[in-house]
């Protein structure tokens, strides 16, 4: 039967829900600013690793030929 205790009940489960759903946000948002963090640093590695494949390329072309064709 619906009567005040019971809505008054079921507010306070709400609330507690509701607390519950804004913790996991919190959280989330701190995940993904962590993940944008590591994904930065993750391309700023895979740049340096493609910059010292260019540097090992560059050394071995033989003087005077770089970049040249016929």
């Amino acid at each position: 039967m619906l009567n005040e205790n019971s809505i008054n009940e079921r507010i306070k489960v709400l609330d507690g829900d509701i607390s519950k759903a804004n913790q996991q946000l919190v959280s989330l948002d701190k995940q993904k600013v962590e993940l944008v963090g590591l994904l930065n640093a993750l391309q700023g590695a895979k740049q340096q690793c493609t910059q010292f494949l260019k540097e090992l390329n560059d050394d071995d072309q033989p003087s005077g030929q770089e970049g040249d064709v016929g």
